[in-house]
């Protein structure tokens, strides 16, 4: 598989990706650029208001083919809702609203701005240890200098 143009085709779509967290949790995430680097816009229940963060690692699984967006959750930045026009350019003011609503996954889901990527996963770094001993290492690599990781 072409993972890169995976990326990209995620990049382009510009919807936000459904990932179940496990104990009936949900995460959604958009993937973008911002000078040429990687970014998240993250919201689920276990933070404490919509956050971006920094893409750190991409890991291809060798078990089930999964491709799996690693960020330092440390450093992950909660939005404010005065901050729209710093990301207007990649959000739209729609989308900015539900991300304060209180119940920003419902409205999402509910203006068709969710997707479900099969395979992609995006995790805290601090999980990635579970995955090192089992990744394509090559096609890790391969995504890390396509995207400046």
């Amino acid at each position: 598989m072409d993972w890169n143009n995976k990326i990209e085709n995620i990049l382009n779509n510009k919807k936000w990706i459904k990932n179940d967290t496990g104990l009936w949790k949900i995460q959604c995430c958009k993937l973008f650029k911002d000078n040429e680097e990687l970014m998240l816009f993250i919201v689920t229940d276990e933070l404490n208001g919509p956050a971006v963060t920094k893409v750190e690692k991409v890991v291809i699984t060798n078990n089930n083919n999964e491709l799996v967006m690693f960020y330092d959750n440390q450093y992950d930045i909660v939005l404010e809702e005065g901050e729209y026009e710093h990301y207007s350019e990649f959000l739209t003011v729609r989308e900015w609203d539900a991300l304060f609503s209180g119940n920003a996954v419902k409205e999402l889901l509910e203006m068709d701005m969710v997707s479900e990527e099969e395979g992609f996963y995006v995790e805290p770094h601090e999980g990635i240890e579970r995955f090192m001993n089992n990744y394509d290492e090559r096609a890790s690599e391969e995504i890390a200098e396509h995207f400046n990781l």
